[in-house]
């Protein structure tokens, strides 16, 4: 047997995983960094030239204040979030809110057409689908048409939270 293979099953045999039995990533990547300290981490410029710095400890607060929004809707560890929501920081602590409850965030783009987004809130069994469209908006009709077919056709247990 070669030294290469042989190296290769004893790495086998012997490798072994530290696997935890409770883990919460947006403990991990958020509120374990988040430790007084105001630097910024995150730096955003909105459509108006305005710009918005988050530290961890910003973070960590909106995100928080984000679950407790989510738990007033009746989402609890394990339900689906579907966020549908532009590249801004509301998005970055949308999704750090659900992991931080154990929900699977499910991110949504404006730019699925009627039948993907239909497909994905059916599919997924959404609790909470978060959003910033305008009703009367191109976005806004898919999205009610989407809502309006599922509900119609099952039983779509989401309430739509509009930021």
């Amino acid at each position: 047997m070669s030294r290469a293979r042989a190296s290769y099953e004893s790495l086998c045999r012997e490798l072994s995983w530290n696997i935890l039995h409770h883990y919460i990533i947006g403990v991990d990547i958020c509120d374990k960094w988040a430790d007084g300290p105001a630097e910024k981490k995150l730096i955003y410029e909105r459509n108006d030239g305005r710009v918005c710095s988050y530290s961890f400890d910003d973070l960590c607060r909106l995100s928080n204040r984000s679950a407790n929004l989510f738990a007033a809707h009746g989402v609890r560890y394990g339900d689906r979030v579907a966020i549908m929501l532009p590249q801004q920081p509301e998005t970055a602590y949308a999704h750090l809110a659900a992991y931080k409850m154990g929900t699977v965030a499910v991110p949504l783009f404006t730019l699925l057409g009627f039948g993907a987004l239909r497909h994905r809130l059916a599919d997924s069994s959404t609790k909470l689908f978060l959003t910033d469209a305008v009703p009367q908006t191109a976005t806004g009709k898919i999205i009610r048409r989407a809502l309006h077919e599922i509900d119609a056709c099952t039983e779509f247990p989401a309430d739509v939270v509009r930021v």
